[in-house]
């Protein structure tokens, strides 16, 4: 299923390798089948999992909290900043050396404000989320054992381009992606960023 990867007779090649003999160095080979199996059954169990639901309620349950907290200690940091500047001035330097500084920390600051006083949206029904996620994950563990081609498509939100090498011990391959569990708020909830990726062995 790996979008960069060739295929030949019924195994995974670099597709480099492929295009341009000499071009690529790696030589790895994967029969086709038994690779889908290994890399779908990983992404079922450690991607469209419960953890995985449990991950994405708390960074939206926290997302909110999180932005304002954030907001508050910006604004704090710029309104210190034009009074240790207001303060120079009182002590001697010169106004106009400091008042473009000022000029521009007032303009950062007003920002901050205005992004605070935007009405915070309700907190979700983490429980209504949550079985919406439960069952969007379900759904999705049957499209990617069905048609090739609509298990591509899905894999393509969840997951970038899988990187094959061969790994220790003996006959063990390692791979890895960079993944976006976000892809299952899709239409349920926006504006949170993406766990961190996984690096499965098999």
């Amino acid at each position: 299923m790996a979008p960069w990867r060739g295929t030949k007779g019924g195994v995974y090649i670099c597709s480099t390798h492929r295009r341009k003999p000499g071009v690529c160095t790696n030589t790895l080979t994967l029969p086709m089948a038994k690779t889908d199996d290994d890399i779908l059954s990983v992404i079922e169990h450690d991607f469209l999992s419960p953890r995985m639901i449990e991950d994405l309620l708390r960074l939206v349950d926290s997302g909110g909290a999180e932005t304002t907290g954030l907001l508050r200690v910006e604004k704090e940091r710029l309104e210190t900043e034009i009074q240790n500047l207001v303060r120079s001035v009182a002590a001697g330097v010169p106004g106009e050396a400091v008042a473009p500084e000022i000029r521009k920390l007032k303009g950062q600051l007003a920002k901050v404000e205005v992004k605070l006083r935007v009405p915070r949206r309700e907190p979700p029904d983490l429980e209504k989320l949550r079985a919406a996620l439960e069952q969007r994950s379900e759904q999705w563990k049957r499209d990617l054992r069905a048609e090739p081609q609509v298990a591509r498509m899905l894999l393509r939100r969840l997951i970038g381009p899988v990187e094959l090498w061969e790994g220790d011990p003996p006959d063990y391959v390692r791979w890895e992606a960079k993944t976006d569990a976000t892809a299952l708020l899709d239409g349920q909830y926006h504006d949170v960023a993406s766990p961190t990726g996984f690096e499965p062995v098999f």
